[in-house]
């Protein structure tokens, strides 16, 4: 314990040097409430990995395990008392001239993160001035459906089904917030563990699989949108308790088993996310008809039992019931958007060598990525393709020895990568469903699914992993990886990088194959400690490690406007070009304040038929889209403009803006001098961070 304090000590003073060389940090928050938590962080992160050299796998790992409940509570308990949460609300301060590294203990905030920083947290941290009702009038002016569509947290019987919201309705938004995301980070850990542990009976395999899931690239850069978090650990979750349904025959047991599995339920179809969904529930399909063959002897329903289910089921049909009830016109004006309702995909949009890319993908929390499109479109998993599908082969066809689950999910690593790299017929993916899945989306399944193979692989006993062979694959695979890195992305993968990604597939191919081996001598000790530290370190600085959430609601800019409403109720916008104009109006939104060109979770289509009668323009503005608005003197020709899928341009004159009853503008310009008509603006308030505010009057 203190051999870990010591090195969490020397950590602590090492990473303001490590985060200006590596991250690219210029200042450094030194406060004293940070440097605690940082040191704190570390000193769990470093205690395992002492304890493992220490007192050896085996002794560490069973305490770890005995205790994993226990340790899950504390930590989410360190995060909800400390304040501490992974959002990247820092941002804010940089797009208002402030500097961004406030309050942040490990890590940066990431300025492509806008549908976590400025959609998902600003929209939940709004429903404290809602009263957390399922409607608000806050985003847009209008009423808008925050359950449905954004995953805000909302006082309806349908929450049961997103508990990891709960804490915004008892400790408030920021402490809920700092419970949002912990208690999603351990849980997905625990269920990923739970799972794998249950399709190989290995502890430490079970261990080794949940950090590659739990810290991959993939999911830590989606972390916080799309509900990808939920819908791992419902699918997790849900298997390991229709096994453990199986083979405990207690009714109560029983009761709550099922109870749960349809919680997960709700919460995996509520994540309204086909691109996910669909993939992730057909790998769910397999796994539950793998459990139901394992267990079907030791089933044994009674009556009881299939009355307990009817009703869980029953249940759970009624509060999905409310949810279509109050969200069936969110639903339906959602699907008929042009951006993303739309979409149809037949695949074939992922290139095969980006199938390869997990372990480059590791680096872009150290070094930013360069490339055709942005990091978090090209972040991978660790899940070592195509190893685990020549692992199964060489089970099935050299060894003799046919196991279902291997083939089926060899089935489907080959059918998902088909998808993805080749394509398939329309008609084929409207019948599966995949015409809402594209390529990029539909990689997470495969991911999952290829760790899952590899785990089952190598939990069973298969000559192959004889010590110098099992090496020289680690070797040779490591070059694989490094020529390939070099050709698909030259441009990021330079020598250095490439020397990294290369100790990282050697580090953590080695450090699997000690883990199955069960070799404890000190050198393979360190290395597969080493090597899951890499792991978890890379995974956890892509989203920062931060003390409260003050940069998204105690701006002086917000905290004016707030002032402002409070005295003169009104309707707001923000003035300005695409990417600030349309950006600082979830700061109003976040703190209560009703801005009407907030993020379109819906299309306005009422409102902007106002300005245009005949729908002229309505594949611009019915999608989901940040709206940037210019005032201008005279009306536009073509008042709306598409700026890139997910953000359009409107053209408004004073006048118009009065027609949508806006009442307060604010704006970077000088806009005194701008009439149209009767209309012109009025200055009130202060200027703050370089933003005017004024409220329009009629001057006739």
């Amino acid at each position: 314990m203190f051999s870990s304090a010591f090195l969490a000590l020397l950590a602590s003073f090492a990473f303001p040097v490590c985060a200006r060389r590596l991250l690219s940090i210029a200042s450094i928050d030194a406060s004293v409430s940070v440097v605690i938590v940082r040191f704190l962080i570390l000193w769990v992160l470093l205690l395992p990995i002492v304890s493992i050299l220490v007192f050896g796998f085996s002794r560490t790992g069973s305490w770890l395990h005995k205790n994993r409940f226990i340790i899950a509570v504390c930590i989410v308990l360190f995060a909800v008392i400390f304040d501490v949460n992974g959002s990247s609300l820092g941002q804010w301060d940089a797009l208002l001239g402030h500097p961004s590294n406030a309050g942040i203990a490990l890590g940066k905030s990431q300025a492509l993160r806008t549908d976590e920083y400025m959609g998902l947290t600003p929209l939940a941290f709004s429903q404290k001035y809602n009263n957390y009702r399922y409607f608000s009038t806050i985003p847009s002016g209008q009423s808008t459906d925050l359950f449905i569509i954004k995953d805000a947290p909302v006082l309806a019987l349908a929450e049961i089904f997103r508990p990891f919201q709960w804490g915004y309705l008892f400790l408030g938004s920021s402490r809920g917030l700092a419970f949002y995301w912990s208690a999603r980070m351990v849980a997905l850990f625990l269920c990923m563990y739970e799972l794998i542990r249950l399709m190989t009976a290995s502890r430490r395999l079970a261990a080794a699989g949940a950090t590659l899931v739990t810290y991959s690239p993939i999911v830590q850069w989606w972390y916080a949108v799309n509900s990808i978090v939920e819908l791992l650990i419902a699918a997790s979750l849900a298997i390991v308790l229709f096994n453990h349904y199986c083979h405990d025959h207690n009714s109560w047991h029983r009761l709550s088993c099922a109870a749960v599995i349809c919680q997960c339920g709700g919460m995996f179809i509520l994540a309204l996310y086909p691109a996910l969904q669909v993939p992730l529930a057909y790998l769910i399909m397999i796994l539950l008809a793998w459990s139901l063959a394992e267990n079907w002897k030791n089933i044994h329903m009674t009556l009881r039992d299939w009355l307990w289910v009817v009703v869980c089921v029953a249940v759970t049909i009624l509060l999905l019931g409310t949810v279509l009830y109050y969200s069936r016109p969110t639903i339906v004006a959602a699907l008929n958007t042009v951006y993303p309702g739309h979409r149809v995909s037949t695949g074939d949009d992922m290139p095969f060598l980006n199938l390869f890319n997990g372990f480059t993908s590791m680096l872009y929390s150290l070094k930013d990525y360069v490339g055709p499109v942005n990091a978090s479109e090209t972040a991978q998993m660790v899940d070592f393709f195509p190893l685990g599908l020549l692992l199964a082969l060489y089970q099935l066809f050299k060894l003799k020895k046919k196991d279902v689950l291997s083939i089926l999910l060899f089935i489907y690593s080959c059918a998902m990568c088909l998808f993805m790299t080749v394509g398939v017929p329309e008609w084929l993916a409207s019948v599966t469903l995949f015409s809402r899945v594209t390529g990029s989306r539909c990689y997470l399944g495969f991911a999952i699914a290829n760790v899952l193979l590899l785990c089952r692989c190598l939990s069973r006993p298969i000559t192959i992993m004889e010590k110098r062979f099992s090496l020289a694959i680690v070797l040779i695979y490591a070059l694989l990886i490094v020529v390939i890195s070099r050709r698909y992305n030259p441009a990021y993968a330079g020598k250095l990088t490439l020397s990294i990604v290369a100790v990282l597939v050697v580090l953590i191919g080695f450090g699997l194959l000690f883990i199955i081996k069960k070799y404890d001598t000190v050198v393979s000790i360190c290395i597969a400690s080493l090597a899951m530290f890499a792991v978890i370190v890379c995974g956890g600085l892509v989203n920062p490690t931060r003390i409260g959430a003050e940069q998204l609601d105690n701006q002086s800019l917000s905290n004016q406007a707030r002032t402002i409403q409070n005295k003169h109720a009104g309707l707001w916008i923000v003035e300005g070009p695409s990417r600030i104009g349309d950006n600082i109006p979830q700061l109003l939104v976040a703190n209560g304040v009703p801005a009407f060109n907030s993020i379109q979770v819906t299309p306005h289509l009422s409102a902007w038929r106002k300005i245009d009668p005949t729908g002229k323009y309505a594949n611009v503005y019915n999608r989901y889209a940040y709206v940037a608005i210019e005032i201008c003197e005279r009306e536009s020709a073509k008042p709306f403009r598409l700026v890139t899928p997910d953000r359009i341009q409107v053209s408004l004159t004073p006048e118009q803006l009065h027609k949508f009853g806006i009442t307060y503008v604010m704006s970077q310009s000088n806009l005194t001098a701008v009439q149209h008509g009767r209309f012109g603006f009025e200055q009130v308030g202060l200027k703050i961070d370089g933003w005017y505010t004024y409220r329009i009057m009629n001057n006739s």
